[in-house]
């Protein structure tokens, strides 16, 4: 049995009021012998939707057999009986699965498909609570964006917006059709080959072919790191970020009652290499420990890594000598902006990492300066400069700025 066959129920499940002979629809394999079953009545409207092994099912057949010997017959194919009433239930399901197959071909030739599937209680009634639903979009863009934030620099957390790329990258992503009675989001990640970032795999890659790995792969270990929260720096550099926990964990409403499977169709013009897992499933009781992760990523003190940072931490300028002050090297995003005009020198806020540990430093800069520090604001790129750093009470503040620049120009 596989996705999207018709199959029939071989026994009686009065808890579910379900019975022998009623006809479903596979939406979901979770294993070889696990599937998920939709049933859906003449109107179209979803009555049950359960999950069950492969010994209390049969295929449904709508053509002749294959000629043979009734003893080489399966005896479940000979026993069953179809209803007229099921057998059109089924081939309307049928010829909707079809369509719905069109549709999500048609996106993969656009891009890639990320099928987010919710898992609750009321999904079998045909509805969902409004504060769910309107939770699943909000957090499956919040899941995305910290999937794309880490494809371009792994962090254990992000503060605030990140990266004209990934921007514009957001802006591309869409939202498909939802299946018929199910509550499937398909999100199609556009591919482009215009949009590459540096290294090591944008020779091959476009950005939008390498958040979806990083989405992947993220969700992968999620399941075995959120499990063992010790490794927090293999983590974070398999594309793991508190803003992802946090995301997933919204996901999952106040009172964490959603689970969440999310498979990936990628589209067939980009082959994807085999080591990225297609199908991944958190269940609801996963989710206290996927936000606990969270919580421990943003707290966590930033070890140095082999991807660009935002800070290599103090360089000293000028250690031999004793008429000038030691000058302190800092690199990070401008989070605020702050200048009273006249003559007065402006301060600005920069997140950089001070002693393997991310801070926010108060910089003094010059007018001339201070508009290199809006540029780098509203384009998301990072800045560096040397100064005294000096630790105050409201925080640390670099003064003495020198050479204060956009990173890499």
């Amino acid at each position: 049995m596989k996705l999207l066959d018709v199959v029939a129920l071989t026994e009686h499940l009065p808890d579910l009021n379900l019975h022998k002979g009623q006809v479903g629809t596979i939406i979901e394999v979770y294993e070889p012998d696990v599937f998920e079953v939709e049933f859906v009545d003449l109107q179209g409207k979803t009555y049950a939707l359960e999950t069950l092994m492969v010994n209390q099912l049969m295929p449904v057949h709508y053509q002749p057999l294959p000629r043979s010997n009734e003893a080489d017959v399966d005896p479940d194919v000979l026993s069953s009986i179809v209803t007229e009433e099921t057998l059109v239930s089924s081939l309307q399901r049928e010829q909707f699965s079809e369509y719905q197959r069109d549709i999500i071909n048609a996106y993969r030739e656009w891009g890639d498909v990320i099928q987010l599937k919710a898992v609750h209680s009321d999904i079998s009634n045909g509805s969902l609570p409004l504060i769910d639903g309107i939770n699943i979009l909000e957090s499956a863009k919040k899941i995305v964006k910290a999937a794309a934030l880490s494809a371009i620099e792994p962090r254990s957390y992000y503060p605030g917006k990140h990266f004209t790329q990934t921007n514009k990258y957001l802006e591309k992503v869409r939202i498909g059709q939802t299946e018929q009675g199910s509550y499937i989001f398909n999100i199609i990640s556009p591919l482009n080959n215009e949009m590459n970032i540096t290294g090591e795999e944008s020779k091959s890659d476009p950005y939008e072919r390498k958040v979806v790995k990083t989405l992947f792969r993220a969700l992968s270990s999620l399941t075995a790191t959120s499990e063992q929260q010790e490794d927090l720096t293999n983590a974070v550099e398999q594309g793991i970020s508190g803003n992802l926990c946090e995301a997933i964990a919204e996901m999952g409403g106040s009172q964490k009652r959603l689970g969440f499977s999310f498979c990936l169709l990628n589209s067939p013009s980009l082959e994807l290499p085999g080591d990225i897992p297609k199908e991944i499933v958190l269940p609801a009781e996963l989710l206290p420990k996927i936000e606990q992760l969270g919580k421990k990523l943003k707290e966590r003190k930033i070890t140095k890594r082999k991807h660009r940072t935002l800070s290599d931490s103090v360089e000293e300028v000028s250690p031999n000598s004793l008429q000038e002050p030691t000058l302190t090297q800092i690199e990070g995003f401008v989070v605020r902006l702050e200048w009273s005009g006249g003559d007065k020198k402006a301060k600005v806020t920069i997140v950089a990492t001070i002693e393997d540990e991310e801070k926010e430093v108060t910089v003094e800069l010059e007018k001339n300066e201070y508009l290199l520090a809006i540029q780098a604001n509203v384009d998301q790129i990072p800045v560096t400069g040397y100064g005294v750093l000096i630790p105050e009470k409201d925080g640390l503040i670099l003064k003495e700025t020198r050479s204060f620049r956009i990173q890499n120009s």
